[in-house]
């Protein structure tokens, strides 16, 4: 089993910070080398954003997964710099979690906004931040058993949205998922539990 080395590191300032309207800290910390030779200091300003959470919808009757079709603001900015990115995705359901929320309670709601469809088993998969780097976000990632025959064909008006819900055989998401057309962690992240945890 791997071993986490001992936590040896001194904070010097940890300053919250309103860079652009977006909340973070200005950290200046120094930690001992792994060698023990010496010290490094890391500063840089830390984003705090607010946490997420989503669920893989998979029916293990009909052996698909539902996929959400939406334009994202980051993924069209992303599109002009990157050949082979679109602007569109297809993502498992997520959404913020507000303060005092249970990461599960908010994706089992934006799985039944987002689809239709309520979650009749619950599995924890990964709790994961994507940039470690840039900022605090946590995204807890859950697989809900559905029944994929209930989900609706369109979402979100309710909440400003324009969502397309599909549905995916195993195979199909799989297949994306090996020819990189998936472009949002949480979903590559789903699929490689889905490969390595359900037949």
């Amino acid at each position: 089993m791997l071993h986490r080395r001992t936590p040896n590191f001194t904070v010097n300032v940890c300053r919250e910070t309103n860079a652009g309207g977006l909340r973070g800290y200005e950290m200046d910390v120094e930690h001992c080398r792994f060698n023990g030779d010496g010290l490094v200091r890391l500063r840089s300003t830390v984003m705090m954003s607010t946490d997420a959470a989503g669920a893989l919808p998979y029916d293990p009757i009909r052996g698909s997964v539902l996929l959400v079709e939406q334009l994202r603001l980051g993924t069209l900015l992303a599109s002009r710099k990157a050949a082979g990115l679109e602007p569109y995705t297809l993502e498992i359901p997520a959404g913020i979690v507000e303060a005092g929320e249970d990461p599960v309670q908010v994706a089992a709601r934006e799985l039944f906004e987002e689809t239709g469809c309520r979650a009749r088993k619950v599995e924890f998969v990964a709790r994961y931040l994507a940039d470690p780097v840039q900022s605090a976000n946590i995204f807890s990632l859950f697989a809900m058993e559905v029944d994929a025959g209930e989900h609706r064909e369109l979402a979100g008006m309710e909440q400003g949205e324009d969502l397309r819900v599909r549905e995916l055989s195993r195979a199909d998401f799989l297949e994306m998922l090996d020819g990189h057309a998936l472009q949002d962690a949480a979903t590559i992240i789903a699929a490689q539990w889905l490969r390595a945890h359900r037949t």
